[in-house]
């Protein structure tokens, strides 16, 4: 019986001087982390800002980056009210579908 909370994935091991490839989220995978304050690339493009730092409080809507992807910029804006945790990239970094972006800690009732 196995006890561990979270389904074991099998992860071949890369080839020497490889990267160890990463599984594909999908779409509706990347939109259920938004809901969360986990925002990752929903395509593949370059940060063309990054308007944020870690700890900034934001309100849901606020611009957290700028990507480009095919000549058109893309604003990703917090779904959630909370303290940024983490900024995973840098202005003019390149990103896939599926990359980590930012992450917010949510609000707790008492602090808003």
């Amino acid at each position: 019986m196995d006890h561990h909370p979270e389904p074991f994935l099998y992860r071949p091991e890369a080839a020497a001087g490889e990267p160890a490839e990463k599984p594909a989220l999908t779409l509706e995978q990347i939109a259920a982390l938004a809901e969360m304050g986990e925002l990752r690339a929903v395509s593949t493009g370059v940060v063309s800002e990054v308007k944020v730092r870690v700890g900034d409080r934001v309100e849901e809507g606020d611009l957290l980056l700028v990507l480009e992807a095919m000549k058109m910029l893309n604003r990703v804006n917090s779904p959630i009210a909370g303290t940024v945790k983490e900024v995973a990239v840098s202005t003019g970094q390149q990103v896939v579908q599926g990359d980590l972006l930012v992450k917010v800690s949510p609000r707790r009732s008492q602090d808003q």
